[in-house]
């Protein structure tokens, strides 16, 4: 052992240094997909479902791989690569969606608030005052 862990044992132990980092984009991510959960779910409800048909499909593989080999090249081209076409476009379709219904729960979220946006300004609202506070003037 050296003098460092002698004295850290003899008396209280060493803090850690002060000054990490808080990461706050970091936190908001998560909160915001701990939040909102469908941000990742829906995509991967829809990935799940797409490999399933493919995993269906591929009982029928070879059958298909012998009738798209007697096809001209383009056409092979093409038959080979629209279902991949399609899977991408239900992701896609799907991540689309998911931001769209995202933003509008902001939109309603801020409305419910009482933020206000028009042109680059915002105006939040200023609080009314609590009717308590009337009571203890004299």
């Amino acid at each position: 052992m050296n003098d460092l862990s002698n004295a850290a044992i003899g008396s209280r132990a060493i803090a850690p240094a002060a000054g990490g980092r808080t990461r706050p984009m970091y936190w908001s991510v998560r909160r915001e997909l701990w939040e909102n959960r469908s941000i990742s779910l829906a995509p991967i409800v829809v990935a799940a479902f797409v490999l399933s048909g493919v995993l269906i499909s591929m009982i029928t593989l070879p059958r298909r791989i012998a009738a798209i080999l007697a096809l001209d090249p383009v056409k092979q081209s093409e038959a080979l690569t629209m279902p991949y076409s399609a899977l991408a476009c239900a992701l896609i379709v799907t991540g689309f969606l998911v931001g769209t219904f995202y933003c509008l729960d902001a939109l309603q979220v801020s409305a419910a608030i009482g933020v206000s946006c028009s042109g680059n300004r915002c105006r939040y609202p200023i609080s009314r005052p609590c009717s308590r506070r009337r009571a203890f003037r004299s």
